[in-house]
């Protein structure tokens, strides 16, 4: 799924679906009262390869930034993400501070809180229903 979106965004990220490998994911589980500092991800030896981030539960506020805790002109810019959306950070973006400061209560999508026909389901809903899911895909080389 990852080279799919890779390749949705090429005219953007000049990065093709070939060049990009997925060496990484990490998972991000949030509570309601969670948040994630603004930060920088400079793990990677690569950081011209898009960094692809999943969201699924409750949506979130996603801010991001410049390269600089110190910049206030432009103002960070905020985004709502819900469930599904998914984030392509590439160049400059990918060294830019960037956050999650709040998870939005009751925001988890129906079909997410529902049985959905599946015995098994309650376990997963009752966690979604108070959490919120960041998967990155990250390539590392």
């Amino acid at each position: 799924m990852t080279r799919a979106v890779i390749e949705s965004v090429q005219g953007i990220t000049g990065y093709t679906k070939e060049q990009y490998k997925s060496e990484a994911g990490i998972v991000n589980f949030y509570q309601m009262p969670d948040a994630l500092m603004a930060h920088q991800d400079r793990s990677e030896v690569n950081m011209e390869a898009p960094l692809v981030s999943f969201s699924l539960g409750h949506s979130c506020i996603f801010v991001i930034g410049t390269e600089s805790r110190e910049d206030r002109d432009p103002l960070p810019i905020s985004l709502v993400l819900r469930s599904g959306d998914v984030i392509v950070m590439s160049r400059a973006s990918r060294k830019c501070f960037h956050g999650v400061p709040r998870i939005i209560p009751n925001t988890l999508p129906t079909h997410l809180a529902n049985n959905m026909g599946d015995d098994e389901w309650p376990v997963f809903s009752d966690f979604l229903s108070t959490a919120r899911i960041n998967i990155n895909v990250r390539q590392i080389i």
